[in-house]
């Protein structure tokens, strides 16, 4: 899990950033544990039957935003994601 690997490696100073990719799976604790140790989260919705309320939320909470892609292929795309 990201957040663990943040917590071990992460250097103190630097951005907390995760970037979810996800087609629906999802602990929504998760989001409260983001939000405590300040790290932003990108979702990105992979396919059409994705939570979209659900990933706008985890990206709304954290200061992050959320990225709709219809294929893998459309991750491909410079400067979808942007810092707000």
């Amino acid at each position: 899990m990201s957040l663990d690997h943040l917590d071990r490696q992460g250097t103190v100073g630097n951005d907390r950033v995760v970037v979810l990719v996800t087609a629906g799976a999802y602990d929504t604790a998760l989001t409260a544990r983001a939000r405590a140790s300040m790290t932003t989260i990108y979702t990105v919705g992979l396919g059409a039957s994705v939570n979209t309320a659900l990933l706008q939320d985890i990206a709304a909470q954290t200061g992050g935003t959320y990225c709709p892609v219809a294929q893998a292929a459309g991750l491909v795309r410079p400067g979808r994601l942007s810092r707000r």
